[in-house]
C-alpha cells in the first residue's frame, strides 16, 4: 500500500511539474511581447 501510494505521488508530482513548466513557459513567452508595448 506505502508503496503504490508513494508510486502515485511521484507520478503526480512529476506531471505537476510538467504543467507548472509549460505555464511558466507560456506566461514566460506571453509576457516578453507584452512587456515592450506596455
Amino acid at each position: 500500500m506505502t508503496c503504490i501510494a508513494r508510486e502515485a505521488l511521484e507520478f503526480r508530482y512529476a506531471e505537476w511539474i510538467s504543467v507548472s513548466n509549460d505555464v511558466a513557459r507560456f506566461v514566460g513567452a506571453s509576457d516578453v511581447p507584452a512587456s515592450p508595448a506596455s
